[in-house]
C-alpha cells in the first residue's frame, strides 16, 4: 500500500479546537471553583474559533479581505 498523506477535513480542525478548548476550560474552571461551566465554556468556544478558521480558510481567493 502506498503512502497517501491526506490534509485534516475539517471536523479534525473541530476536534482540535474543541479539545484546546477543553483543556483551557479546566484551567478556567479551577481558578473560577466551577469546573464544569470552565469545560463546557472552552469546549463551545474551541469550536466556535476552529469553524470561523474553517470559514476563513475555505473561502475562495479574491472575496473579501
Amino acid at each position: 500500500m502506498a503512502d497517501n498523506p491526506q490534509k485534516p477535513n475539517a471536523g479534525m480542525y473541530v476536534l482540535y479546537g474543541v479539545v484546546a478548548g477543553m483543556l483551557a476550560g479546566v484551567i478556567v474552571g479551577v481558578l473560577i471553583d466551577n469546573l464544569s461551566i470552565g469545560i463546557g465554556g472552552g469546549m463551545f468556544l474551541g469550536a466556535l474559533v476552529s469553524s470561523a478558521f474553517i470559514a476563513r480558510m475555505n473561502r475562495p481567493p479574491g472575496s473579501g479581505r
